[in-house]
C-alpha cells in the first residue's frame, strides 16, 4: 500500500489499465496461437487428404489394369493389349503422383515416411511381372495387383488416424468404404472377365467369387448405414439397377453353377463394359466423397481463417471503445483536477479567499469543490473576526513594550559589564590552561623524540656491523675467485701439454704406420696398432679442446663475478659512510630533544601557577555576574513576554493580510 500511495490518481488509472490492456492481450494472443494451431492442423489434414486420395488412385489404376490384364491374358489380341498398355500409363502416373508427395510435401514426415516404403518395394515388382504378361504368363497378376490394391487402400486407412479433424475422419472412413466396394467389384470383374474368357471356371474361382460377393454385401450395409440424403440414393441406384441385377446374376450363375452354359452369358467383352460401367459410376461417387471431404476440409480452414479475422476486429473495436472512455476518463479527470490544483494555488500563494472553487460538474470532483468552497467560506468568516481582535491587542502591546524597554536596557548594562570582567578572567585562566596544556604535549612528544632517537642509533649501528660482515665475506669472496682465476690458468697450461703430447703422439703412429706399410705383411698388425694410438691421440685432442673450451667460459664468469664483487664491495662501503652520517644526526636530536624538555618543564611550571590565580579572581567575579544576570533575566522575561504578544500580534496582522476577504 505504501508503494501505491507514491502514484497519482491518473498514474494508478493509466497502470490498471495498461495492465488490464495486456492481460487482454496475453488472452488474445492464446487464443489466435490456437486458431493458428487449428489452422496449421487443417492444412495438414488437407495435405493427408491429398495423399490418401492419390494412394486410392494407385489403388484404382492398378485394380483397372487388373480387370484389363485379366481380359487380355483370357482373350489376348491387339485391342486388349492396347488397353492394358494405356493403362499401365495411368497407373504409372498415379504412382509417380504419389512419389512426388512422398519426396516433396511429406519428405519431412516420419510417419509418411514409415508407411509408404512398403507399397513403393511392392511398386517395383511390377515391371517383370508386366513382362510375364506380356509373355502370356501372368499366373501371378490377379494376385500381384489384388496385393497392390489392398496394400495401397489398407496403408491409407491406416494413414487416416493422422487426420485430426473428426468430420474429416468420417468422411474419409466412407470414402474408404466406398474404395474397398469398388476394389471388391473389380476382384469380381477381373475374374468374372477371366471365366468368362476362358469359358470355363474351376473350383477356387468359384470360392474366390463367393467370398468376394459376400465381401460386397458387407460394405453395402456399412455404405448404407454411413452414407445419407442424395449420395445415399446413387448408391443404392447404382447397387441396384438393371446393369447391377444383370451383373450380379452373371456371377450367381457362374459362381454356384455346376454346369455354366456359357452360351446364355455375356461374351468377356460385354462384361467387362458393363462392369467396367457400375465401377466407374462408383469411382464418380467415390470422387465426389473425396471432393466433398476436400471442400469440408478448405471450409473449415476458411472457416478458422474467419474466425480469426473477426476476432482480430472485435479485438480491435473493443480495444478502441477502452481507449476512447479511458481517454475521456484520463483527459477528464486531469483537466477537473488541473483547474481545482490551479484554483487551490491561487488561493494559497494569493490568499484570495474570494475566489469561487466550485467546478461546473456534477462527478465527484464536482461534489469534492463544492465541500471545498463551504470550507473557504468559513474560513473567510473566522479571519473577519479574528481581524478586529488583532487590531485591538496591537494597540495595549506597543504601550506594555515602551515600559519594558527601559527596564531591560539599564539590566543590560550592568550585565554587560560583568560579563566583560568575567569573560576577561576566563580567557586569561583559558590560556594559561593551554599553554600548560601545550607545554605537557610539548614534554612528551620531546620524550617520544628522544627514545626513537635512541632507537635509531642502535638501528644504525646493527646495520654499521651487518655493512663489515658483508665487507668481509666480499674480501673473501674476491681472493677465492682470483685463486679459481690462477687454477684455471694452470689448468690450461696442462691442456696445453696434453694437446702437445696428442700431437705428437699422431706423428708418432703416422711414422709407424708408414714404417708398417714399408715392413708389408709382417707389419700389418702393427699398422692396425697405429692406427688405433693415432684414434686416441685425436680423441685426447678433442677432449683437451672441449675442455679447454670450457675452462675459457667459466675463466670468463669468474671474472664478471670479481667485477659483481668488487662494485657490491665500493656499494658497501658507501652504505656504509651513510650510516655513519645518520648516527651523527641522531645523536645530535637526542641532544637537542633533551634541551627541549627542559624549556618545557619550565613553562608548564609557570602556566600552572598563572591559572591558579586567575581561579581565584574568577571566583570572585562570579558573584557579581550571577547577581547581574539575574536583574537581566527578569527584565528579559518581561521583555520577551512583552516582544511574544506583539509578535503574536504581528504574525497574525501579517496572516490576515496575505488574505484577500472584501
Amino acid at each position: 500500500m505504501n508503494l501505491l500511495k507514491r502514484f497519482s490518481i491518473i498514474q494508478l488509472s493509466i497502470i490498471s489499465s495498461t495492465a488490464l490492456l495486456i492481460f487482454i492481450l496475453i488472452l488474445l494472443s492464446k487464443v489466435v496461437y490456437q486458431y493458428w494451431q487449428d489452422i496449421e492442423a487443417t492444412k495438414k489434414d488437407i495435405a493427408y487428404i491429398g495423399l490418401l486420395d492419390a494412394m486410392e488412385k494407385v489403388a484404382h489404376h492398378h485394380a483397372v489394369e487388373r480387370g484389363l490384364t485379366a481380359g487380355f491374358l483370357g482373350n489376348p489380341n491387339g485391342q486388349t493389349r492396347q488397353a492394358v498398355a494405356a493403362q499401365r500409363i495411368k497407373a504409372d502416373a498415379s504412382v509417380a503422383a504419389l512419389e512426388d508427395l512422398y519426396r516433396g510435401a511429406f519428405k519431412e514426415d516420419n510417419k509418411v515416411q514409415k508407411w509408404l516404403p512398403n507399397l513403393f518395394t511392392l511398386l517395383r515388382e511390377k515391371d517383370a511381372l508386366r513382362r510375364e504378361v506380356d509373355q502370356q504368363q501372368g499366373k501371378n497378376a490377379f494376385n500381384y495387383y489384388s496385393h497392390v490394391n489392398q496394400l495401397a487402400l489398407s496403408t491409407a486407412m491406416r494413414m487416416q488416424a493422422y487426420v485430426t479433424n473428426r468430420e474429416l475422419s468420417s468422411n474419409l472412413s466412407i470414402a474408404f468404404l466406398m474404395a474397398q466396394s469398388k476394389e471388391r467389384k473389380g476382384q469380381l470383374r477381373g475374374k468374372v472377365n477371366g471365366v468368362l474368357a476362358r469359358k470355363s471356371v474351376n473350383e477356387a474361382v468359384a470360392r474366390d467369387l463367393a467370398y468376394y460377393q459376400l465381401q460386397l454385401s458387407l460394405l453395402k450395409e456399412q455404405l448404407e448405414t454411413a452414407l445419407s440424403g442424395d449420395v445415399l440414393n446413387t448408391y443404392k441406384r447404382i447397387m441396384s439397377d438393371s446393369r447391377a441385377q444383370t451383373l450380379d446374376s452373371v456371377i450367381t450363375t457362374v459362381s454356384t453353377a455346376d454346369n455354366v452354359d456359357f452360351s446364355r452369358l455375356p461374351d468377356s467383352s460385354q462384361w467387362f463394359a458393363q462392369a467396367t460401367g457400375q465401377i466407374q459410376d462408383v469411382k464418380a461417387l467415390l470422387d465426389s466423397q473425396w471432393a466433398h471431404t476436400r471442400e469440408i476440409s478448405e471450409a473449415y480452414k476458411a472457416d478458422l481463417v474467419n474466425q480469426m479475422i473477426w476476432l482480430f476486429v472485435l479485438f480491435l473495436i473493443f480495444m478502441l471503445i477502452i481507449i476512447v472512455i479511458n481517454t475521456h476518463l484520463f483527459t477528464s479527470l486531469r483537466d477537473e483536477l488541473n483547474e481545482l490544483t490551479s484554483i487551490l494555488t491561487k488561493v494559497a500563494n494569493n490568499g484570495d479567499l474570494t475566489l469561487d472553487v466550485r467546478l461546473k460538474t456534477s462527478d465527484e470532483l464536482g461534489k469534492i469543490s463544492e465541500s471545498i468552497h463551504n470550507t473557504v467560506y468559513a474560513f473567510k468568516d473566522l479571519l473577519v473576526g479574528l481581524s478586529k481582535s488583532i487590531n485591538v491587542g496591537t494597540k495595549l502591546g506597543n504601550q506594555m513594550e515602551k515600559a519594558a524597554s527601559h527596564v531591560t536596557e539599564d539590566a543590560q548594562r550592568t550585565q554587560s559589564l560583568a560579563t566583560n570582567i568575567a569573560a576577561a578572567i576566563e580567557q586569561m585562566a583559558a590560556t594559561s590552561e593551554d599553554i600548560a596544556k601545550a607545554a605537557s604535549d610539548t614534554l612528551t612528544a620531546s620524550d617520544q623524540l628522544n627514545d626513537e632517537s635512541k632507537k635509531l642509533l642502535e638501528d644504525n649501528q646493527r646495520n654499521l656491523d651487518a655493512m663489515n660482515v658483508l665487507s668481509q665475506n666480499m674480501e673473501q669472496v674476491n681472493e677465492m675467485a682470483l685463486n679459481m682465476e690462477q687454477q684455471v690458468e694452470e689448468i690450461n697450461t696442462i691442456l696445453d701439454s696434453i694437446r702437445s703430447v696428442a700431437d705428437q703422439t699422431n706423428l708418432l703412429a703416422l711414422n709407424a704406420a708408414i714404417e708398417a706399410a714399408r715392413a708389408g705383411e709382417h707389419g700389418r698388425g702393427f699398422a692396425v696398432v697405429a692406427d688405433e694410438v693415432r684414434g686416441l691421440a685425436n680423441n685426447s685432442k678433442g677432449s683437451s679442446e672441449q675442455i679447454s673450451t670450457l675452462l675459457s667460459n667459466l675463466n670468463d664468469i669468474s671474472r664478471n663475478v670479481v667485477n659483481a664483487i668488487k662494485e657490491n664491495t665500493g656499494l658497501a662501503s658507501s652504505i656504509m659512510s651513510e650510516v655513519e652520517q645518520t648516527r651523527q644526526v641522531s645523536m645530535q636530536v637526542s641532544d637537542h630533544s633533551n634541551h627541549v624538555e627542559q624549556l618545557t618543564t619550565s613553562v608548564a611550571t609557570a602556566a600552572q601557577q598563572q591559572s591558579v590565580v586567575a581561579q581565584d579572581i574568577s571566583s570572585n567575579t562570579t558573584a557579581v555576574l550571577d547577581a547581574a544576570n539575574e536583574e537581566l533575566k527578569t527584565s528579559q522575561a518581561l521583555k520577551k513576554l512583552f516582544d511574544d504578544m506583539k509578535l503574536n500580534s504581528d504574525t497574525l496582522q501579517r496572516t490576515m493580510d496575505n488574505f484577500k476577504i472584501d
